[in-house]
């Protein structure tokens, strides 16, 4: 069951997935809940798993220290916008969205810079398969 405080699929930022390079982990208020489970990460929000047991719930607002870099934590605020339960067996884990709403500057500037590089890759790697972008189609279509 999941329920939502915002529209679905309203992405009003490119995320980056995360990857085995990525060193990304999250303490939740007073170290209640420490885990490298996020799943994606945009400078408006991120997604992460966490046990159903810590009973998350949308609109609920969180203090965490966010780490994208090692030994590097920015103490962060938030507010949950979605929870995607998990099933009801112990240990199994849900999926939460946030929506940040204070984010230190340096931070803010990493992840703006690493969804830039990630974008920017991934437009080369399509362009270098054949794919163009459908503005260039239409150009020259023209």
């Amino acid at each position: 069951m999941s329920t939502s405080l915002a529209t679905p699929n309203l992405r009003q930022a490119a995320r980056l997935t995360r990857s085995s390079g990525h060193s990304w982990q999250i303490h939740l208020e007073d170290d209640r809940l420490i885990t490298k489970n996020i799943i994606n990460l945009s400078p408006t929000g991120m997604a992460f798993k966490a046990p159903s047991s810590s009973e998350i719930q949308p609109g609920q607002s969180l203090k965490f220290s966010l780490s994208i870099e090692p030994g590097l934590y920015f103490d962060c605020e938030g507010q949950v916008l979605w929870v995607k339960a998990a099933t009801d067996r112990s240990g199994s884990m849900s999926q939460i969205g946030m929506q940040f709403s204070k984010l230190p500057a340096p931070l803010d500037a990493a992840i703006v810079k690493q969804t830039n590089e990630f974008v920017l890759r991934s437009r080369r790697e399509r362009i270098h398969q054949g794919r163009r972008p459908l503005s260039q189609k239409i150009v020259m279509a023209a």
